[in-house]
């Protein structure tokens, strides 16, 4: 049973189409406006067919608009400066395989929160069939909203994770990213961060250096039940060796959900698709973490102006990664007498 509020609004969108077919005259009508206006009507009677009224997510929104935006932005705007006078800052990493959208999730979120009527493409993305990384440098990216404000959050963006082990991102390098080994704004350079030394390699890192959240960014078509996926492979394995009972935070990302049977036209309803949740709850299962650490997101990629419910997914998501991040600050500090870091 689909939601009858939502249906009658698509029912009289795709009529009021359908009646802009009718009145232009078909035989009158250029072919690609036609077409256009046809492939409306599919997305939209697609869109009715898969959102579902059993569908829910506990403490996520219904419907993303851009009141969500708004709410989401004025929290961002209240951040203190810093988080801890000692770890002024939350520092996240971000794992995927190439192409995944790491970097397109970084212009997203620049996106939402400058929050002009503009999609900022700030970061080196990847093309969507793809098998190199873009990102060949540690980069340190800090976030600013629009105003100047300077976000207490640090993204540091490493290069994607690819099936060659002997040149790139194994679990030494990856564990090296994590502790905080590796500076900010160096060139990547795997093979010094293996042998521990060189211009890119932190011999003595303080918890400050280190990453105080790990976000695992998974695509939306991934086969998760896959036993041959070197990058998934690698997130288990990583896992393994970062989890303990001080461990460091991690969440997840879902990109390009609108490849699984979401269309544009129909973002703002994206917590109503079964498709959306039945991935989300693989990847939890994978990363053995609750569903409401794991966020599906959608990167701007050819659109041209921003859109309000990807502006909140990517905000939502952010507000997670730092509350996360200042937990495990804060949880630090609480017992920096006990030697255990």
């Amino acid at each position: 049973m689909v939601f009858s509020g939502e249906m009658n609004d698509l029912r009289r969108d795709i009529e009021m189409t359908k009646g802009i077919i009718r009145s232009q005259k078909l035989h009158q009508t250029p072919d690609k406006k036609v077409k256009e206006l046809r492939d409306h009507i599919k997305k939209l009677e697609a869109a009715r067919n898969e959102r579902m009224e059993f569908v829910v997510w506990k403490d996520f929104p219904e419907r993303l608009d851009e009141n969500i935006t708004r709410m989401y932005l004025q929290r961002f705007r209240q951040l203190p400066e810093q988080f801890h006078e000692e770890s002024q800052f939350v520092n996240v990493t971000m794992f995927g395989g190439v192409g995944v959208g790491k970097s397109s999730f970084l212009n997203t979120v620049v996106t939402a929160l400058m929050d002009k009527n503009r999609i900022y493409r700030d970061y080196l993305t990847s093309p969507l069939k793809t098998s190199e990384s873009k990102t060949k440098t540690f980069q340190l990216e800090k976030l600013r909203m629009d105003g100047g404000k300077v976000l207490p959050i640090r993204f540091y963006d490493c290069p994607g994770i690819d099936k060659d082990e002997d040149v790139t991102m194994n679990l030494d390098v990856l564990e090296a990213v994590i502790n905080g080994h590796v500076k900010g704004d160096s060139k990547f350079n795997p093979v010094e961060i293996r042998n521990k030394y060189g211009e890119s390699y932190r011999k003595d890192p303080t918890f400050k250096n280190a990453m105080h959240c790990v976000v695992f960014v998974i695509k939306a078509t991934t086969n998760i039940l896959e036993p041959d996926d070197e990058t998934l492979k690698k997130m288990k394995d990583i896992q393994g060796r970062i989890n303990g009972p001080r461990k460091v935070r991690q969440l997840a990302i879902v990109t390009y959900i609108d490849e699984i049977g979401v269309p544009n036209t129909d973002m703002e309803n994206v917590f109503k698709y079964s498709c959306v949740k039945d991935i989300c709850n693989d990847v939890a299962k994978f990363l053995q973490m609750d569903l409401q650490s794991v966020h599906p997101v959608a990167n701007y990629h050819e659109d041209n102006i921003p859109n309000a419910a990807k502006n909140a997914l990517s905000l939502m998501a952010l507000w997670d990664i730092v509350e996360c991040g200042e937990r495990h600050i804060q949880k630090k500090y609480e017992k920096r007498f006990e030697d255990d870091y």
